[in-house]
């Protein structure tokens, strides 16, 4: 999985790079993940 995901990244311009790489840092930050899931 991970290689298909290096395979995919390879193939993106480098704005679309930037968007891929700050869902990322969304998706892996805690304090993201504590608000998301957090009830209302």
């Amino acid at each position: 999985m991970k290689e298909h995901a290096h395979q995919m990244l390879d193939q993106l311009d480098p704005s679309q790079l930037a968007a891929v790489a700050h869902l990322l840092e969304v998706l892996t930050d805690p304090v993201s993940r504590s608000l998301a899931n957090a009830p209302f």
